[in-house]
């Protein structure tokens, strides 16, 4: 797994990484690690990044905000996770593949 940090829109941070296996996989874990650090997950499923398929969804804590978007370009999985101290005005998490 390869990971890259970058400062985006309204005081957020956005963490990018690339790992194996699926898309779906990495998302549930995705989904999983923000459900057990107290975080509320809504959506699920379609949109993310990706040629071979993707999914996104967002999740709030308190104030925070966060998105994921997850997607498949072969044999790599895109993860980008965005956070926000507060709701932005734009919750574009982006897509790095």
């Amino acid at each position: 797994m390869s990971a890259t940090t970058k400062s985006i829109q309204d005081g957020g941070t956005q963490v990018s990484y690339t790992v194996g296996g699926t898309y779906q996989q990495a998302a549930s874990l995705c989904e999983a690690g923000l459900k057990s650090a107290g975080w509320t997950v809504q959506g699920g499923g379609g949109g993310g990044s990706g040629s071979q398929g993707g999914e996104g969804f967002g999740a709030t804590k308190g104030s925070a905000e966060a998105q994921v978007q997850v997607g498949s370009g072969g044999s790599t999985v895109y993860v980008d996770v965005c956070t926000w101290p507060t709701q932005p005005s734009n919750s574009n998490c982006g897509q790095n593949n």
